[in-house]
């Protein structure tokens, strides 16, 4: 699943418009997107597994958001200090994280990312890993009246020297400047997507003919 493929071509906008013709309706239209990337931070300050903190956005987003890519680094700035082993050692610590999260949306609409508690890697990239490999797909729209709440789980003992042990989860999007998705009209997307070529037109019901 690519989910930064550029540049936005019409292949991509039309896979957009099966799932979010609102978003596809804005694309076309050339609306401004401005880049932007929001941390979720969490430290973990005690060796014992099963440990639970909770993290979200620290400030409103300003517009409603596209959102990207999502990505994920664990810091241990403790751990090995000094050795040479110390890259090796973090670095299998971030892809074996031993972390699980659980990612749910708060606001005026609610909604859950996973049912339950999920391994971290699973749901997002690691940060020096391919673009995409996580669950995002290429139309999901955060708006600026929700925020996005995750719960981290440590799922395995940490070693002393690896506390404070800091989960960082980095969400790339697009905010869409000077617009709101939820004031475009369903309908006026659907017609102005299907005048350019882009969403086909719903197929009439035929009457199956007689042999």
């Amino acid at each position: 699943m690519e989910n930064v493929a550029w540049p936005i071509n019409m292949d991509m906008i039309r896979s957009i418009a099966m799932l979010n013709p609102r978003l596809a309706y804005l694309l076309v239209r050339g609306n401004q997107l401005v880049p932007r990337a929001y941390n979720i931070e969490v430290t973990f300050e005690d060796t014992a597994a099963d440990e639970e903190l909770t993290g979200a956005l620290y400030e409103r987003m300003f517009q409603d958001a596209w959102i990207r890519d999502l990505r994920y680094t664990i810091r241990r700035p403790d751990a090995f200090a000094g050795n040479i082993a110390k890259w090796q050692s973090d670095n299998y610590a971030a892809l074996e994280s031993y972390i699980d999260v659980f990612v749910r949306i708060e606001g005026i609409d609610k909604y859950k990312i996973t049912n339950s508690f999920t391994p971290l890697e699973s749901i997002a990239s690691h940060t020096n890993g391919a673009p995409g490999a996580n669950v995002l797909g290429n139309a999901w729209v955060v708006t600026r009246d929700q925020n996005i709440y995750v719960d981290f789980k440590t799922k395995r003992t940490l070693l002393e020297d690896e506390v404070p042990y800091t989960v960082i989860m980095t969400i790339h999007m697009l905010e869409l400047s000077g617009c709101s998705l939820k004031a475009v009209d369903y309908t006026e997307a659907l017609c102005a997507l299907r005048k350019v070529g882009i969403c086909p037109e719903v197929c009439e019901q035929t009457t199956p003919q007689r042999r």
